[in-house]
């Protein structure tokens, strides 16, 4: 009896689709401003498909990626052995523990096969949820001026500039799987109407990044829509580069542009290409292993390096604003070699779902590469947290799909 009721409270109607309209709401509004939320909201959500999975198993099943726990439970080893070489052993380990729970945390949202969830529902509310947070959003900044220095005196400044940085970025994510979802049903004036909302957000945000994020899944969604194989080729061929070649990369640029250029960069972008510059070298000090977790704040800097910056002082910087870089920093060659792969095996990933899901697969990874390229840390909960909405989302709307494609009987994917 008891199993009966909890299999009740635990279904479509009850305790998940509950988790799911909390975090409809709360996503856009209150991670816009605190990205840490994402991660507690997302946990929630992902801790109830698991234990909705266990109590009533013909509503809810999971599959495990066993390809894709083994790549990350490589890296999480390299992570935890990098504690017997790290500079900071404390924080490696540290780092690790938090990495290893937060992989374990998400694992149930990026593995759902089926869930008996009322899409339509949970996708209405989600959307008005993010038109009420733009439209919060784009007031505040427009009015924050007025009312910041009195509401945060010692960080008025910086705080004005990046408090909804992070938000933006992930609401970019969450857009992808949403505009299929309306635009594949034939709701075109609502998908539109999303896309410009989130649109509109990011380019009264502060963050440059973030804009040529949602313009590079734009860009790609609309060549996937007439040569998706090519763009997944190209995409790949591109990841290759990054994963192998980003120190040197990172290092000609800020060759390239420091120096004569320095007038026409904005003072974070000279600050990055500072950091890079003798981050880049230091990988060559220690390639195969790198300096441990969490090793990037005290990365050493040589008095030849300093006498050249304008923004970088003796106390560096808190992370590598480049997860690519910071891979080869912490984790040396052998750590790049398991993201690459990581990443190669979620591009994989995005052609599983039904064909016409495809552009907008492969927009939101095009999306989330571009955020790896100039911000974030790899061991940021709330990053990895997005990046399972986004998952999870995407594979709700490739469920509908198949449903449909099968006029009622879904054909699951196989691993």
């Amino acid at each position: 009896m008891m199993k009966q009721i909890l299999a009740s409270v635990l279904n479509s109607q009850g305790t998940v689709l509950a988790i799911m309209i909390l975090a409809a709401f709360v996503l856009p509004t209150i991670g816009l401003y605190s990205g840490g939320s994402y991660t507690a909201m997302v946990a929630a959500v992902s801790l109830a498909v698991l234990v909705s999975s266990r109590v009533a198993r013909h509503r809810c099943r999971l599959r495990l990626d066993l390809r894709l726990i083994s790549l990350i439970a490589a890296y999480l080893v390299v992570g935890w052995f990098a504690i017997l070489w790290s500079v900071v052993p404390a924080a490696t380990e540290k780092t690790a523990l938090e990495m290893t729970l937060l992989a374990v945390v998400l694992v149930p949202m990026v593995s759902v096969l089926k869930l008996d969830l009322n899409l339509d529902l949970v996708f209405k509310i989600l959307t008005v949820a993010i038109f009420c947070g733009v439209a919060f959003v784009t007031v505040d900044i427009a009015i924050y001026e007025w009312y910041g220095a009195g509401a945060a005196p010692d960080h008025y400044t910086v705080h004005r500039v990046v408090k909804y940085n992070r938000g933006v970025s992930y609401l970019e994510m969450m857009l992808w799987p949403m505009l299929a979802y309306y635009w594949l049903r034939g709701a075109k004036r609502t998908a539109l109407s999303l896309a410009g909302a989130v649109t509109l957000l990011t380019v009264v945000s502060a963050s440059l990044t973030a804009k040529i994020a949602l313009l590079t899944g734009f860009a790609v969604l609309a060549v996937s829509l007439v040569a998706t194989d090519g763009v997944f080729v190209t995409m790949g061929a591109l990841v290759v580069v990054l994963g192998l070649a980003m120190p040197a990369l990172l290092k000609g640029a800020s060759a390239l542009l420091l120096g004569e250029s320095l007038p026409l960069i904005k003072l974070s972008g000279i600050h990055r290409l500072e950091f890079w510059d003798y981050m880049a070298d230091r990988v060559w000090d220690k390639p195969l292993f790198g300096w441990g977790l969490q090793s990037v704040p005290v990365l050493p800097i040589h008095p030849d390096e300093l006498a050249r910056y304008h923004v970088v002082t003796a106390s560096g910087i808190g992370h590598a604003h480049n997860l690519w870089l910071q891979v080869w920093i912490e984790t040396g060659l052998v750590g790049a070699i398991l993201v690459l792969a990581f990443a190669l095996y979620a591009l994989r990933k995005t052609m599983s779902v039904p064909v016409m899901l495809r552009p907008f697969s492969l927009a939101g990874y095009a999306t989330v590469l571009a955020l790896t390229i100039s911000t974030y840390n790899l061991a940021a909960d709330s990053w990895w947290a997005a990046i399972a909405w986004f998952v999870f989302l995407l594979t709700l709307v490739a469920k509908s799909q198949r449903t449909e494609i099968t006029g009622g009987d879904s054909v699951e994917p196989r691993c």
